[in-house]
């Protein structure tokens, strides 16, 4: 159950960010907006949350979901026809990796089981 909720967070996260900046800016259908941040947060979560995040840490995490997130926006986009500059995926990339760096200290208390401070990491880091 708190893995369908992590994820599910996570896909509000990306629809809230996707619709603003691809929906409303670039005027997609609403349903383009919906795959494609389906698509994205769950192949997020799989290889950032569940892979990447207990194996190599909060830092390599956070540049991954960076990289996941710009490359994955690119091919969805390329894939649904949707005219988006590469600036607008940078954009969308920086805002939703912050919002990550928070998620992560979530997902190491629900899922982990472990008790992250957000300042020792900031600093950390």
């Amino acid at each position: 159950m708190d893995h369908i909720k992590a994820l599910g967070i996570k896909f509000i996260r990306f629809l809230f960010n996707f619709y603003i900046f691809i929906g409303l800016v670039f005027n997609q259908p609403f349903m383009v907006v919906v795959e494609m941040s389906l698509l994205l947060s769950v192949m997020s979560y799989l290889l950032g949350d569940l892979f990447i995040l207990p194996r190599f840490g909060m830092k390599t995490a956070t540049v991954s979901d960076f990289i996941l997130t710009f490359l994955g926006i690119w091919l969805v986009t390329k894939a649904f026809g949707v005219p988006v500059h590469v600036f607008v995926f940078t954009m969308i990339s920086i805002f939703i990796t912050i919002e990550e760096f928070v998620y992560h200290v979530y997902v190491e208390k629900v899922i982990y089981g472990r008790k992250m401070n957000l300042n020792r990491m900031i600093n950390k880091i």
